[in-house]
């Protein structure tokens, strides 16, 4: 249900023997941001050498340049939109905000967010009329694409398409433009959430809590963010946290960004008002950092990879304010570099110890290869040794099977057909609820085109896998599971396979779809 525009973009490198050009792609992602990010800090007269240095050791966003997830790209878009904005074109800055709608659901907050701050912006500095209209032989003239110094109509035009086409294919398959994110406000006004999708189910909690526990849970939430991320709801910040330089730059950039609007509002300041002529920075800071504080009260699980952008623009206003003198910039890179050396070992082990890898690891070096490593033959060996590569050459002769894995993520995905994990299914990418009852399984069944269900033992004596083998065993005695006979296999635990592959009925789902 996410958005594709990721997928779509890089859908050449898929088809590729091995899984490290698309690795490769995030990498120059990666290194892209770091050179926006020097580019950012340099029209400044701060630090870019120590912003860098301190970028390189956020693990938040050095994690996401080993996965094949979108936060790179998201938050790579999102600082060229902030460039662009700096440099006086508008309409790039605008194509690159519609552009990053097409990547990730959370750009829909973060980037609208970045919008409202640059409108705010151009509102207070007198620049909003200049987008719209400009001057041509003595004339004003108005442009509903924005006017021509204020970047590519083309370019502009090309993202709006490209996401176009990308919420289009969300909408189809959800009924929502946007899933996972606004979706009460979506239903209010008519939009309504497609069967078997539930996606509202997950996302807040607060409204289960008083204001004295509410208060509590937030600042539970901030201690465990900024300086030690363990328990279930932390879970995913552990393996994308910023490290313990973050809160040190949080407090240097809310320290930095205040003084800016003070110095660009305040009479008593007029020495120094010159040096701050656009606030975009402080404001889209600002406006952020309350956003994002105030998730850690609406979600119940946050991701430490939502904050990306917060902690960039973080660095921008704490190495990068245009109120740092020459004489204070020289006293601040002395101690900045006495301190670096405390900082380095700690923010490269969280760096090294912390991965959306996980327990995965990265593949063996080959000084033996064809230029790439070829990760379906190493695959194929891993499957021959445990004993399952019969299933996967079965599974693997169409493409186009529908599978539903019932085994760990993300090792199910490497099976080269249409995968889908049974954790994803019914967990918070999917549809919560569908194993309340065996006629919405055997539905959604029908409705995902399922040809077999690929279940993996060791995965379903996990305890909290339990409802998931009691509805296979419903689903098994009304007859949707078939060869083999598994609703014999399950009676006595010790007749079931380590590895079964079980094709689906698909005239019995035909019956259960009817009835």
């Amino acid at each position: 249900s996410y958005p594709k525009g990721l997928e779509l973009l890089t859908a050449p490198l898929s088809f590729l023997p091995g899984y490290g050009f698309l690795l490769a792609f995030q990498i120059w992602i990666y290194l892209s941001i770091a050179l926006f990010l020097h580019l950012l800090a340099r029209k400044r007269t701060g630090n870019p050498t120590l912003l860098l240095f301190f970028f390189f050791f956020l693990s938040s966003v050095g994690n996401m340049a080993i996965t094949a997830k979108t936060d790179n790209l998201t938050l790579l878009v999102q600082l060229m939109s902030l460039y662009f904005y700096e440099r006086g074109e508008r309409k790039n800055s605008l194509a690159m905000l519609l552009f990053s709608y097409s990547l990730k659901p959370t750009a829909v907050v973060f980037s609208t967010l970045l919008l409202i701050g640059f409108f705010f912006d151009s509102l207070l500095s007198g620049k909003l009329a200049s987008f719209f209209f400009f001057e041509k032989e003595g004339k004003k003239h108005f442009s509903l694409l924005g006017s021509p110094r204020e970047g590519s109509t083309p370019l502009f035009l090309c993202a709006l398409f490209f996401t176009s086409i990308v919420t289009l294919r969300s909408f189809l398959i959800t009924g929502l433009p946007f899933s996972t994110t606004f979706t009460g406000i979506f239903k209010a006004i008519g939009f309504r959430v497609k069967w078997p999708f539930n996606l509202d189910a997950h996302v807040d909690y607060s409204g289960a809590l008083s204001l004295q526990e509410t208060l509590l849970s937030f600042g539970k939430r901030l201690f465990f963010f900024l300086f030690y991320p363990v328990g279930e709801d932390m879970a995913h910040v552990g393996i994308a946290w910023s490290g313990i330089a973050f809160p040190a730059i949080l407090f240097l950039a809310a320290g930095n960004a205040l003084k800016m609007i003070l110095c660009r509002f305040s009479p008593r300041e007029k020495k120094e008002k010159g040096d701050v002529k656009d606030i975009e920075l402080p404001l889209v800071f600002f406006l952020i950092s309350f956003f994002s504080l105030l998730s850690f009260v609406m979600l119940w699980q946050i991701d430490g990879n939502y904050y990306s952008l917060w902690e960039c623009l973080a660095l921008l206003l704490a190495f990068g304010s245009p109120l740092w003198k020459k004489e204070e910039e020289r006293q601040k890179s002395k101690w900045t570099i006495l301190l670096a050396p405390f900082l380095y070992l700690p923010a490269l082990l969280t760096t090294l110890l912390t991965s959306w890898a996980g327990a995965v690891g990265f593949t063996p070096i080959d000084p033996i290869n064809k230029g790439y490593y070829n990760h379906f033959s190493v695959e194929m060996e891993k499957q021959a040794e445990r004993g399952s590569l019969p299933l996967f050459l079965k599974m693997a002769e169409n493409p186009r099977n529908h599978v539903l894995a019932v085994s760990q993520t993300p090792d199910c995905y490497r099976i080269p057909c249409v995968v889908e994990s049974i954790t994803d299914v019914e967990g918070s990418g999917g549809s919560p609820g569908l194993y309340d009852d065996p006629l919405y399984f055997a539905w959604f069944l029908k409705w995902a085109k399922t040809d077999y269900i690929y279940i993996e033992k060791s995965f379903l004596e996990e305890e909290r896998e339990a409802r998931a083998k009691e509805m296979l065993i419903q689903m098994a005695n009304l007859g949707i599971l078939i060869e083999p006979e598994f609703a014999n296999l399950t009676k006595t635990q010790e007749s079931l396979p380590e590895y079964l592959l079980v094709k689906v009925n698909q005239s019995r789902l035909e019956y259960a779809w009817r009835e």
